[in-house]
């Protein structure tokens, strides 16, 4: 992921040269930052009056990366990404996640989409990992492929699959990503 930085986040961090990359591939934050002494390199806001105060301590923002691609849009708190916001791919400008956030994390209830802008999942999220109820779905059709409990990033609990053909393929147990007692029948 590019990099980002606020300003805020680079003039209170600004004595440090050392390389901070939260882990993005579990969803554990959004925003990965990288720190320098060349300040232009890593904060160049295109427009300084969408920093609005929402409540006392609550501002909307807007994150770009080093080549003033937009990448964060919603609300911040103490520099980082806190209550409703959306994450998109620097690369393509395409939403990658719409919903609520917690001190940069995904937390709350949101939706996620892949590169193309296919929904890949609806539900809710635990300090970066899908934990709560959600649904993921097939990016190719848009059909739902599981709909059920989620824990620590994967299905645990109850949950129901689809196939293909929008038939329940299981519905049952799931554990760790697998039908707890699925039989495929021969």
């Amino acid at each position: 992921m590019t990099p980002i930085i606020t300003k805020e986040q680079f003039d209170k961090k600004a004595d440090t040269s050392n390389i901070e990359t939260l882990q993005n591939s579990r969803r554990k934050s959004p925003i990965s930052i990288e720190r320098s002494t060349n300040k232009s390199a890593i904060y160049e806001p295109t427009r300084k009056s969408t920093r609005n105060r929402v409540s006392n301590d609550i501002y909307y923002d807007e994150f770009y990366d080093e080549l003033g691609r937009l990448h964060y849009k919603g609300q911040v708190k103490n520099s980082l990404a806190n209550g409703f916001g959306t994450l998109y791919f620097v690369e393509t400008g395409n939403i990658e996640y719409t919903g609520q956030f917690k001190d940069n994390l995904l937390h709350g209830n949101g939706t996620l989409f892949d590169q193309l802008g296919n929904k890949i999942y609806y539900g809710d999220f635990l300090e970066g990992v899908r934990s709560g109820i959600g649904v993921e779905y097939y990016a190719s059709s848009g059909l739902k492929f599981y709909e059920g409990q989620w824990k620590d990033d994967m299905w645990n609990g109850w949950g129901k699959v689809w196939n293909l053909l929008s038939e329940v393929e299981y519905e049952g147990k799931v554990v760790d990503n697998k039908p707890f007692d699925y039989h495929y029948n021969a």
